[in-house]
């Protein structure tokens, strides 16, 4: 069954009759995923600030990176709180920030809230 994909974005549209083989789930989905007012929307209910962040194309490796500093944020908060952990943790969390701007950053300084 085609699916139709109606698609709009500043500078971009595909008409309604644009027919795809993809499954209408599947479709809408993808649809959903390149529609840059529907991610602005989203990324708006997580706190990110999606006008810090430059193109959607880059939008997945900052998530990957930021993924890889939460772990690293979790390691410093369940370890001993020397100094140096502390710098750890400080650090990570600048790094966290800088990838997923927020509009309210909070300190991660539990497992719950880095969870």
């Amino acid at each position: 069954m085609n699916a139709v994909i109606p698609f709009s974005g500043e500078g971009r549209k595909l008409t309604n009759d644009t027919r795809c083989k993809l499954r209408a789930p599947v479709a809408e989905l993808i649809a959903k995923v390149f529609n840059e007012d529907f991610l602005r929307d989203r990324m708006k209910e997580l706190r990110i600030d999606p006008d810090k962040i430059n193109g959607t194309h880059t939008i997945m490796g900052r998530i990957e990176r930021a993924f890889e500093v939460l772990d690293l944020i979790r390691d410093a908060v369940i370890q001993e709180q020397t100094k140096e952990r502390r710098a750890i943790l400080a650090k990570s969390m600048a790094a966290f920030y800088e990838l997923i701007p927020h509009h309210d950053p909070v300190e991660l300084n539990t497992e719950e809230l880095v969870e």
